[in-house]
């Protein structure tokens, strides 16, 4: 790329792997600008204007960097990746469907490791990417050929999901009509189909377990309610949805009880075990794969600082603090342990699963408490960072109070939390059933 500096008439940068010249006169409009307006580069969406939501959120130099406030002309000979650059949005969201479907073809380890890249620049984009991949999963799994035809049949989606159950269905010829309101629906504004959960009965069959099943529904059967004005995970857009007496076709209906017991039409056609398996058994890992990757973001951020902030009072260099000395070591500790851990139950638990070994009940207590305390284990590393960054962390474009405040966010979900999980586990080692829904 030639010098920035040998032409004063034009801004240089590199997007996307290609050069781009801007007029220097306009060096005053923001980065995000350029590049939805000049480079048509519409990925990069505009939000809150203020730098706080992520929705502007691209790679500069390959650090997460909020472009909606930053002028190009502070761009000059840097490199900007958006997220056109990271490749086809809709295959980031398609690593688990099969090839042949114009996915990835890879594995929960493969998912995990991308979706912790991504939360250490920016929590919110992560778990967009981890819960789009667990619609997709499910949807591929859990849907006849029909289905998987109008779904996947021009190539990968991207898909978001309200899991937990709402309202009722009432059948129909050919299918069910539903009604209601889901909350959290992350990423909705991009998506192409949301899977929602819905009650269709009562326990039946000795089941404790109503009959939940999850229905496709396409972009245009929904409305977006404009609710989500949050603290934590504030760029995942995860607005309300309505839908007013919506058909649903059987063929776009899962059954959760097949999914957990492994026996989808999925599971019937495809040679690999990961479709075979219990959802249970590889779901919530995905939900909390994207604890670490936002810990360590705070604390890459947080060393970042340190390294060249001095006392207010006394204007010491704080790096040379024993105390800020503590602090880096307990909260790497922490994250440390926490990826540790939680790699180590993925990965016994995805070889159990491409071997064709059953999950024991053991296993699946052990590995949902893995889940919760790796996740708790990043939050309160992140919370040790948070407070000793003192007054500069409580602004909203700090990483590390973003870091914390998107962790507690995560934890708040009914499956990464860490007592529920706990309870069952030593109910299950002492003898008894297990407390959790999810083992």
């Amino acid at each position: 790329m030639p010098d920035a500096a040998a032409d004063t008439t034009v801004i240089k940068l590199r997007v996307n792997g290609r050069d781009v010249a801007v007029p220097a006169a306009d060096g005053d409009r923001s980065l995000l600008e350029v590049l939805r307006e000049d480079l048509t580069l519409t990925g990069t969406k505009y939000g809150c204007g203020e730098g706080e939501c992520g929705a502007c959120t691209v790679l500069i130099d390959g650090r997460a960097t909020r472009s909606c406030l930053l002028p190009i002309s502070e761009v000059a000979g840097r490199t900007v990746t958006t997220l056109e650059g990271l490749g086809s949005a809709a295959n980031l969201c398609a690593l688990l469907v099969p090839v042949e479907a114009g996915g990835r073809g890879g594995t929960r380890l493969d998912l995990f490791k991308v979706v912790e890249a991504i939360g250490r620049g920016d929590g919110s984009a992560a778990w967009c990417v981890s819960a789009c991949n667990t619609v997709t999963y499910t949807a591929y799994m859990g849907l006849g050929p029909e289905g998987r035809r109008e779904v996947f049949g021009h190539g990968p989606v991207a898909g978001w999901t309200m899991f937990a159950p709402r309202t009722l269905s009432t059948p129909v010829d050919g299918g069910f009509r539903i009604s209601g309101k889901w909350s959290f629906s992350s990423g909705v504004d991009n998506a192409d189909w949301m899977l929602l959960g819905v009650f269709f009965g009562p326990p039946s069959g000795g089941s404790p377990i109503p009959d939940i099943r999850y229905v496709m529904l396409p972009k245009g059967d929904y409305k977006v309610i404009d609710d989500w004005f949050v603290s934590g995970l504030r760029g995942t857009g995860s607005k309300g949805i309505v839908v007013e007496d919506a058909f649903v076709p059987n063929h776009r209906i899962c059954g959760l009880a097949d999914m957990i017991q492994g026996k989808t039409p999925g599971s019937q056609i495809h040679d690999s075990p990961l479709y075979k398996a219990s959802v249970w058994g590889i779901i919530p890992f995905t939900i909390s794969s994207p604890a670490n990757g936002m810990a360590r973001g705070g604390l890459d951020a947080f060393l970042e600082d340190m390294k060249v902030r001095e006392g207010s009072y006394d204007h010491s260099p704080l790096a040379n603090k024993p105390g800020m000395h503590l602090v880096v070591a307990e909260a790497s500790a922490m994250i440390d342990s926490a990826d540790l851990l939680y790699r180590r139950s993925f990965r016994e638990t995805i070889d159990k699963i491409m071997a064709g070994e059953p999950l024991s009940l053991e296993h699946r207590a052990r590995s949902r408490r893995d889940q919760g305390w790796s996740v708790m284990q990043a939050k309160l590393a992140a919370e040790k960072l948070f407070s000793a960054s003192a007054g500069r962390a409580i602004y909203e474009g700090n990483h590390v109070q973003r870091a914390c405040a998107d962790l507690h966010a995560l934890q708040g979900h009914i499956v990464a939390g860490w007592e529920m999980p706990a309870y069952s586990y030593g109910q299950v080692m002492l003898g008894g059933q297990p407390s959790d829904a999810f083992t």
